[in-house]
């Protein structure tokens, strides 16, 4: 009778210790994903706030349904300025990045950056981008983009999920950011032709 509930007890136990196992990521933009249509040099970025509720760079995990995250996944930097990293590269590609005063600011809020795997790996996220007229100060253009990724490949214990997990997530983000920069309402507004 002892001898289970020692197994028990020390499955418990690793469980419990796994899942304070932690992962440390980094997000990447690829411009030659991007169609990269190209505008004036007239942006800079601002702040996007994070308004997710989580730890600044934690950004999801890998369990089972029901139970504790197996393993953490955390951001090198903070989730507001992944963003704002991947909103400069995005402007950058699309040389709409000015170099001394800009006409625009993209800034927001990070509504929902984050990934896991409990059956397939999944990365969701959702930006707020509001487009400020710096000569005004007032907003001209307020909208909420998003970007889902997920992956049906992964097969449990076929290897570590963390690098899938990464891309599906760099994936995402930059789905959003790509949409936000390329949106043509966003453009007519910048155009003036509101």
């Amino acid at each position: 009778m002892r001898f289970p509930l020692l197994s028990l007890a020390m499955a418990a136990a690793s469980l419990f210790l796994s899942a304070c196992t932690p992962s440390t990521v980094s997000l990447d933009y690829l411009p030659n994903l991007a169609a990269n249509l190209r505008g004036p040099a007239i942006f800079s970025v601002g702040e996007f706030a994070d308004m997710r509720g989580m730890a600044p760079n934690h950004i999801g995990g890998i369990g089972l349904p029901g139970l504790v995250n197996l393993e953490n996944v955390y951001l090198k930097v903070n989730v507001d300025q992944a963003v704002k990293n991947a909103m400069l590269h995005a402007l950058a590609a699309r040389q709409m990045l000015s170099s001394n005063r800009p006409k625009y600011v993209l800034s927001g809020e990070v509504l929902d950056l984050h990934c896991e795997m409990l059956k397939n790996p999944y990365a969701s996220v959702r930006l707020k981008v509001n487009l400020t007229d710096t000569s005004t100060g007032r907003v001209v253009h307020s909208r909420e983009y998003t970007g889902e990724r997920q992956s049906v490949f992964y097969v449990h214990g076929s290897g570590d999920p963390v690098p899938i997990l990464r891309n599906l997530t760099s994936r995402a983000l930059q789905d959003a950011v790509d949409k936000a920069i390329d949106d043509a309402s966003m453009r007519r507004v910048m155009r003036g032709d509101r």
